[in-house]
């Protein structure tokens, strides 16, 4: 599969010859969870926090997500509790928790979604765009000037509402915009979550700016109609391909509005009649068309007001907006997966979300 994503994005941008003379600059975009972030901690007080007590209230700039120390059983209570953001309720606002202080490293560079740690076994599943960056570098592009990355804190997706926040619209507007200036108009190339940001990227700049400076989009796995996996991660449990404890996981995925981002989007009518949760005690089922329902089965007026937004306004209003297409018109190729089985839901042993649980999977094709 990913001999066949990387001939077919490098036939889009040039010749496979040798040498590469006519290289049309790249904008990469990562999904969720695939990009670094880094940071520092200096908590006043941990007892005001939800992090446990033995966790450091100081900890100086260093990669957050993800490091190989910070995967290890022992440590995952305090490298994620750190990355877990809260609810504020008053607001309806995602925010970190007082004294972390998070941020996407060395934006316009790829070094954040090249490979999220080079260490082994984290290599082995965080290798983000490593594959088509080496590739793209032999052919001559340079990191920074014709080959550009506009990553961003992933846990986060309503830029442009949040002061607390960089507005990521605003800073990749003016990244395609000075690579255009050098090299002319620009292919995006975005991963999952990144193909939404996009979408949102398109409806925030409009069809002038587009028409001028984007030359095609290549969108690779994108879950434009939500995702099986979010109902994994945020009900039971699940470590999304990661050497992490589904267990220790959860409390993150319950935070992270981007996680509600990626439910399932449009009811049975768009998305399907797929069971996304079946109760195998009482034979309860959940679809699409019951996805509040679902949420308010968790006992968590926090979890239940963050990922209630996520599903009435996450994509929705967007899409909506647009009748469920493209804002506009734009050249574009879509890329999936075949021959691998995807998430298509959970089937629980019980009603408690802590039973026994099992993956209900589909083939994609």
């Amino acid at each position: 599969m990913k001999t066949s994503y990387l001939f077919i994005v490098l036939f889009g941008l040039c010749s496979l010859a040798k040498e590469c003379p006519a290289k049309k600059p790249i904008v990469f975009i990562p999904g969720i969870l695939a990009s670094m972030l880094e940071g520092d901690v200096n908590i006043a007080d941990i007892s005001k926090t939800p992090l446990p007590e033995k966790c450091d209230t100081h900890v100086e700039y260093e990669r957050l997500w993800v490091a190989l120390k910070n995967v290890r059983p022992l440590k995952n209570d305090c490298s994620l509790g750190y990355l877990t953001p809260m609810w504020n309720s008053t607001s309806k606002e995602q925010i970190d928790i007082e004294g972390v202080n998070i941020v996407s490293p060395r934006f316009g560079s790829t070094y954040a979604c090249d490979e999220i740690d080079p260490n082994w076994p984290v290599s082995i599943f965080a290798k983000c765009f490593h594959d088509l960056i080496k590739k793209f570098k032999k052919l001559g592009y340079v990191d920074g000037d014709n080959m550009v990355g506009a990553s961003y804190d992933w846990r986060y997706y309503r830029y442009g509402e949040y002061k607390h926040k960089r507005n990521w619209f605003a800073d990749t507007k003016e990244l395609i915009i000075n690579t255009y200036n050098k090299y002319g108009k620009v292919v995006v190339i975005s991963h999952s979550m990144g193909g939404l940001m996009f979408y949102k990227f398109l409806d925030y700049v409009g069809k002038e700016f587009a028409d001028k400076y984007i030359d095609n989009w290549i969108a690779i796995s994108t879950p434009f109609l939500g995702s099986g996996k979010a109902i994994a991660a945020a009900f039971p449990g699940n470590n999304l391909g990661l050497p992490i404890n589904a267990d220790k996981l959860r409390p993150f995925a319950r935070r992270t509005e981007t996680v509600a981002l990626l439910l399932p989007i449009g009811g049975t009518k768009i998305f399907g009649e797929e069971t996304l949760m079946k109760i195998k005690s009482t034979g309860k089922t959940y679809n699409a068309d019951e996805l509040e329902e679902l949420i308010k089965t968790v006992d968590d007026k926090d979890f239940q007001e963050n990922y209630l937004h996520g599903v009435q306004h996450g994509m929705k209003d967007l899409y909506e907006k647009y009748n469920y297409k493209l804002p506009f018109d734009i050249k574009m190729q879509c890329m999936i997966s075949s021959g691998y089985e995807s998430i298509k839901g959970v089937e629980m042993e019980n009603e408690s979300y802590d039973s026994d649980s099992k993956l209900l999977n589909k083939r994609q094709y």
